[in-house]
């Protein structure tokens, strides 16, 4: 590359335009689906890095997104629960466990949340608890809430050469379930930390944000049988 070409090709990397930052990946026939990536990674208050590395997986690059992410979902409780659904793809080959992990970021936008993860289309995990909050949400009961942490023993994937496991966060407040509350019924911002055997996964990308369902996005979006969870 030669010095006139460096400033432009920095500058355009700053902009993040989705045509041009799938052009120099030499992804533009992955365009759409970069374009998508793109528009959701804008919705979020992710900063360049994440942005980078999450659309250079989107587009098909090599490098892996950071281990946690930080996002909201909004409203927290205002009518039908809204999720956020992410995607941890990733080679089973030689790892044992899959953590998924989430945590509340501060004290004014805490909540309770419910995590989900389903695994090539099958639940693996559910919980709402398994880890102190870093900020408790309120509580009418007076009972701490706790924050949900699950573990996934991929020793049944071992065979295959690639799994798609797909993480869904809500609040609890609006499905009437756990102990805890919004603190504020418009947001609810949160952290997600997903690690395969204590490294990051492959790629973490977001497949859904805040959508609205009685009971569960992976079910009504996704087709998955949640068992009514």
């Amino acid at each position: 590359m030669s010095q006139s070409d460096s400033p432009q090709r920095a500058q355009r990397s700053q902009r993040f335009t989705e045509a041009e930052a799938c052009a120099d990946l030499r992804f533009a026939e992955a365009l759409a689906s970069c374009a998508a990536m793109y528009r959701s990674l804008t919705r979020l208050a992710l900063g360049a890095a994440l942005a980078a590395a999450a659309l250079l997986a989107a587009c098909g690059g090599s490098a892996p997104t950071p281990t946690n992410v930080t996002a909201s979902i909004e409203p927290c409780n205002q009518g039908l629960p809204a999720f956020d659904v992410w995607n941890a793809n990733f080679e089973p080959s030689g790892r044992s466990q899959l953590i998924v992990a989430v945590d509340t970021t501060n004290a004014e936008f805490a909540s309770e949340y419910r995590l989900t993860v389903a695994c090539n289309g099958a639940v693996v995990a559910a919980t709402f608890s398994g880890q102190p909050c870093q900020f408790p949400p309120p509580s009418a009961s007076g009972e701490t809430p706790q924050c949900p942490l699950a573990s996934v023993d991929l020793s049944s994937f071992a065979n295959l050469s690639r799994v798609g496991c797909l993480a869904e966060v809500v609040p609890t407040q609006p499905l009437l379930v756990g102990v805890g509350e919004c603190a504020d019924p418009t947001r609810a911002d949160y952290q997600l930390r997903v690690t395969l055997d204590n490294t990051a996964a492959l790629t973490l990308t977001l497949d859904a944000r805040d959508c609205r369902a009685p009971e569960s996005c992976l079910h009504d979006q996704f087709g998955i049988d949640t068992g009514g969870s």
